[in-house]
């Protein structure tokens, strides 16, 4: 017998404000840049488009995002 699978996660597609892949980098970034440590991006041109569990496709925007961190010491 089959059951069905289920979605599991899927990102926000593909909009104005970038795909849940670029929502969620540049929240990380924001983030971190705020709590002191240096960022850099990087083009990676990563740009596929691909189909999700929910039917919606999603890519990135092609850049990735280096984070320096540094070391606090207590």
């Amino acid at each position: 017998m089959l059951f069905p699978i289920p979605c599991g996660h899927a990102v926000d597609s593909n909009g104005s404000g970038g795909s849940g892949f670029d929502q969620g980098r540049d929240e990380l970034e924001r983030r971190l840049v705020a709590g002191g440590h240096a960022s850099s991006r990087v083009w990676w041109g990563n740009t596929q488009s691909f189909k999700q569990c929910d039917g919606n496709y999603a890519a990135s925007d092609g850049w990735t995002v280096f984070i320096s961190l540094h070391q606090v010491n207590h």
